[in-house]
């Protein structure tokens, strides 16, 4: 994919995160650490399993996200993730 090879000419790993049917904010920003079996987000995850600091992160399947539940909103929650400034 066009993705991977971006990832080889700037030598970077490459990581696909699907999107699709995320119904909790949670799954995306990760829970609280004080809890018991807290978990990070998926774009967390995804710098973990890739082993860099800085790779290339394909978010597969955006156009899937549903829509707002007593869970929190997913949209907004990636819009927060993505650009902490907004």
């Amino acid at each position: 994919s066009i993705a991977s090879s971006i990832a080889k000419i700037f030598n970077r790993k490459c990581q696909i995160v699907g999107l699709g049917g995320v119904a909790n904010s949670m799954h995306i920003e990760g829970s609280e650490r004080g809890w018991s079996g807290a978990i990070p987000g998926r774009i967390m995850q995804a710098i973990h399993i890739a082993q860099s600091k800085n790779p290339v992160i394909v978010l597969d399947e955006i156009d899937k996200v549903s829509q707002s539940s007593h869970n929190g909103s997913p949209a907004a929650a990636l819009l927060a993730v993505l650009d902490p400034q907004q």
